[in-house]
């Protein structure tokens, strides 16, 4: 079996064993690191729920991956809520002083951990279950038993965190004002610099980030209309507000909790005429667990929706 088609079947087993008990997901795991990975459970490679002590408590992670009796990497199983599993993996890191590991949830992150400062610094890789995905399949390579190298693993990480920090500079950068200013450099050697001006004047330019890249959600400034759930819209029903954290849509519970850690949000509003939202800072540092969430929402602008034409708020919080 090749490695993408390994991958591939661990696509297919994690897509059938989303809503599964943890008993099974568990299972189901411990068997993709036995047969696509070649660790051995009569060798003890595959070490579930050891009891690990926490304080004065005991905690158990899923699978800590071992090979000629060292520790090598620790594997945690969430459901897709992953600032609490992502804390709760970098516990036992730092309990069993070990720098890989990884979260299995929603998607995969793969952490570079540094267990010996206070600050849980980190790196990460974020690696989407989808077929033929090159990261995942790369990931295969690198945590196969044999071919297992925590420094390979860790230049793996850095890599690809120092990428996608540049690639979101260069996004950030990408503006309308700065398209202007090409095209203005563009016509200039042609054109002396007043006709230029005349001429680009009469347009308006806009940077608009397409929803989808080979099938991958790209992180976007905004979330596309498109993108989040949708329902008809008149003047006798109020405008549909949508809690993200990341690009997941989650429920008033989970966005509260996510809430009361980072005291901050983004506001996308969606206007009927418009056609790209309006972004503001939602400033939760006085916010507490008592305060109403909704309440707190529909007391803002949000509730001259009838008269703004406002036809949906969307909240998002970084992951």
């Amino acid at each position: 079996m090749t490695s993408i088609e390994r991958w591939n079947k661990i696509v297919d087993i994690f897509n059938r064993n989303k809503n599964s008990r943890e008993q099974n997901v568990q299972i189901a795991w411990e068997n993709i690191f036995s047969e696509l990975f070649d660790y051995s459970r009569l060798d003890g490679d595959i070490d579930s729920q050891r009891p690990v002590k926490m304080g004065v408590s005991t905690k158990y992670p899923d699978i800590i991956l071992r090979h000629n009796n060292e520790d090598l990497f620790v594997v945690e199983l969430k459901r897709p809520v992953l600032h609490e599993g992502r804390d709760q993996l970098f516990s036992y890191l730092a309990q069993l002083k070990i720098n890989i590991g990884v979260l299995i949830c929603d998607n995969m992150y793969v952490y570079d951990f540094d267990y010996s400062g206070k600050e849980n610094k980190h790196s990460v890789v974020e690696i989407n279950f989808l077929n033929d995905n090159p990261l995942g399949i790369h990931f295969l390579d690198l945590f196969n038993k044999a071919s297992f190298d925590k420094e390979k693993i860790k230049s793996f990480i850095a890599e690809y965190s120092e990428k996608k920090d540049a690639v979101k500079l260069i996004q950030d950068n990408i503006t309308p004002e700065l398209l202007r200013k090409l095209v203005q450099k563009h016509f200039e050697t042609d054109f002396d610099a007043e006709t230029v001006e005349l001429a680009v004047s009469d347009y308006e330019f806009k940077c608009l980030p397409k929803e989808l890249h080979d099938g991958t959600p790209v992180q976007q400034n905004y979330p596309s209309l498109q993108s989040i759930s949708t329902q008809n819209y008149n003047n006798s029903l109020a405008p549909e507000v949508v809690l993200m954290i990341g690009d997941r849509a989650v429920s008033p519970r989970e966005f509260k909790d996510r809430l009361l850690i980072k005291k901050i949000a983004k506001r996308f509003w969606y206007y009927k005429d418009k056609t790209a939202p309006e972004q503001d800072d939602w400033d939760a540092s006085k916010f507490r667990s008592d305060s109403n969430l909704l309440g707190n929402i529909h007391s803002t602008k949000y509730r001259h929706w009838k008269t703004s034409g406002l036809i949906k708020l969307v909240c998002v919080i970084d992951e």
